[in-house]
């Protein structure tokens, strides 16, 4: 047989040419034997029985054998699993756990975020009511604070139908405080 592997040719014994080789040496040693138990027995038959035999009692052998094998790996595989499994139960465990801490983790963050918007709208809250006081004192304080004489004059004036530039400034100033300034306006 010739393999080629780059470039290099090896020659080597072909495994047909050698398994041909001890199967014919064999078959030679095979037949003088049975040419020796022929001349002894004068029965072909009894040495076909014999040999039909014992390739029976090999092949129970080899069934024998490889159960046997089969057995040996079994039971090699079942102490490797027993070897292996606590193994792989205490890495699933741990697993389990980093995923519970994790899990705690976020919940946290959520009760973090979910404390901080409560406080910001606390904070508006507050804010919005401090406005609301803050607008309700100043319209009390304008409600009761009287418009200046200037604003007076300018009502007359604007009932009369004679408004300056100044007092419309002084009308246009307190229509933005008090709306029935702003009726005198649109007239």
């Amino acid at each position: 047989g010739v393999v080629s592997g780059g470039g290099a040719d090896i020659h080597a014994p072909s495994a047909i040419t050698l398994g041909n080789a001890g199967v014919s040496s064999h078959l030679q040693t095979g037949a003088t034997s049975a040419t020796a138990a022929a001349a002894t027995f004068s029965q072909g038959a009894q040495l076909q029985e014999h040999q039909r035999q014992q390739q029976h009692l090999q092949q129970h052998l080899q069934q024998h054998l490889q159960h046997h094998s089969q057995l040996q790996e079994r039971q090699q595989q079942l102490h490797h699993q027993q070897l292996i499994q606590p193994q792989q139960q205490q890495q699933k465990l741990q697993h389990f756990q980093q995923q519970q801490q994790q899990i705690q983790h976020i919940q946290q963050q959520r009760q973090h975020i979910q404390q901080q918007q409560q406080q910001v709208q606390q904070q508006k809250q507050q804010q919005q009511q401090l406005q609301q006081q803050q607008l309700q004192q100043l319209q009390q304080q304008q409600q009761q604070q009287p418009p200046p004489p200037r604003v007076d004059q300018a009502l007359l004036a604007a009932e009369m139908g004679k408004l300056d530039k100044r007092q419309r400034e002084q009308l246009v100033f307190w229509a933005r405080r008090k709306p029935q300034f702003a009726l005198l306006l649109s007239r």
